[in-house]
């Protein structure tokens, strides 16, 4: 497994978890959505801990477009770095390829 595979399988596990929260009507407790997101918590920490790794052994294989970087928080899709819109957090639906890099296997097992 890739690292990209696994800060993809990290995104969707946070992702799926988000949408537990709230899309549920009274199914789960209180005290069950509290684990929840203490699970979102972690799994935000080793995200951005592993982001961090990839980062400064090879920032280039975190680039999905020219100037586009995947997000280095779990909660967002993609970072700017152009000299226009540095450091902007942008959508799937912002970029030119309009895919969701956690599914794009062309794109993790480069």
């Amino acid at each position: 497994m890739t690292e990209l595979e696994i800060l993809a399988e990290l995104k969707i596990a946070y992702i799926q978890l988000e949408d537990i929260i709230e899309n549920q009507y009274e199914q789960i407790t209180e005290q069950e959505k509290e684990h929840l997101g203490i699970s979102m918590n972690n799994l935000w920490i080793i995200y951005k801990n592993l982001y961090e790794r990839i980062e400064r052994e090879d920032k280039q294989i975190l680039y999905y477009e020219k100037d586009v970087l995947i997000a280095n928080i779990i909660s967002a899709d993609y970072v700017t770095r152009s000299e226009d819109y540095n450091d902007q957090y942008i959508t799937y639906d912002e970029t030119n390829k309009k895919k969701r890099w956690w599914e794009d296997y062309k794109f993790l097992l480069k």
